[in-house]
Order: C-alpha cells, then structure tokens, then sequence
C-alpha cells in the first residue's frame, strides 16, 4: 500500500488519467497474474501430493517468498491502485512535499 501511496502522490494519478493505454495495462497485467495464480493453484489440486508424506518445500513457506507473493498481489491489484490513486492525491496540500505525504497518508488507515 505504501508503493502505491507514493505512486499516487507522485503522480501516477495523472498518468493513468491521461493515458488509457497505461491503465489497460495495469489492469490487464493484474488480470494475467490472477489468473496465472489460478491456473497453478487448479493445477496443484488437478495432480494432487506426488508422495505419501507431503514434501515441504523451505522456498515456499519463507519470509521472502511470502513478502514477494504479497507484494506482487497488492501492487498488481487494480482495485487498490484505483483507490489509491483516486483519493490520496486530494488530500495532498498544493504546498507540500508530494511522496512525503502521499506515503504518510498511506500509513494511516
């Protein structure tokens, strides 16, 4: 949420306003990666445990696997990213420094 507070406050509100090109790909990009998660996930379940004993696998269910994973999901999310980069720049005073507040107004929920 902090990315795209200071995308928002730096901008990138009015990029995607004045481009439909770069809110299309935004938003198809975050449709391909749903639908990538899906399609691994379906087939996970398709296949089903290759041995007896579950293997557990250290890559998976690490820190930075799960921070990247998470990452990827909120910044490729259309919703938040149309969010953000509707209401923050509002609250922004014209006189400010622009990513100090956008990223402090993402901090504040």
């Amino acid at each position: 949420m902090l990315a795209w507070g200071a995308a928002a406050a730096v901008g990138v509100s009015a990029l995607l306003l004045a481009s439909q090109l770069a809110y299309d790909v935004l938003r198809f990009a975050g449709a391909l990666y749903l639908v990538w998660i899906g399609l691994r996930m379906l087939w996970s379940a398709i296949r089903g445990p290759r041995h007896s004993e579950p293997a557990v696998d250290a890559r998976a269910d690490s820190f930075w696997a799960g921070l990247r994973q998470g990452a990827t999901t909120n910044l490729l999310n259309p919703k938040v990213g149309a969010f953000y980069v509707a209401v923050l720049p509002q609250f922004i005073p014209t006189d400010a420094p622009a990513l100090a507040w956008g990223v402090r107004l993402a901090l504040e929920r």
